[in-house]
């Protein structure tokens, strides 16, 4: 494959898969449903997840909780090229 894709923006969608277990307020059915879309998709083109799992990217107004609807995903290719992939939160 010569193509190399790096998707990388506020995706707002809750899940599992990079949320922590513990913020399961935020897996609603239809949060779910939203997520799977987008994990067919990620599946689709072969891309892997580079931020790692429960990396928090948004403190909530309100509540102050931390959450998870920033991501990162990449081809393998890339991926591997990767040292590190974190959030600053002072940004």
């Amino acid at each position: 494959m010569d193509d190399h894709i790096i998707w990388a923006g506020d995706f707002n969608r809750h899940h599992p898969m990079w949320d922590e277990e513990m913020d399961d307020r935020l897996f609603t059915m239809r949060a779910l449903e939203d997520a799977g879309k987008l994990i067919e998709m990620l599946a689709d083109l072969n891309l892997k997840m580079a931020l790692p799992k429960g990396q928090p990217t948004l403190e909530h107004m309100v509540t102050k909780r931390y959450s998870c609807p920033d991501n990162v995903w990449c081809t393998e290719e890339i991926f591997d090229l990767i040292i590190r992939c974190k959030v600053d939160p002072s940004l």
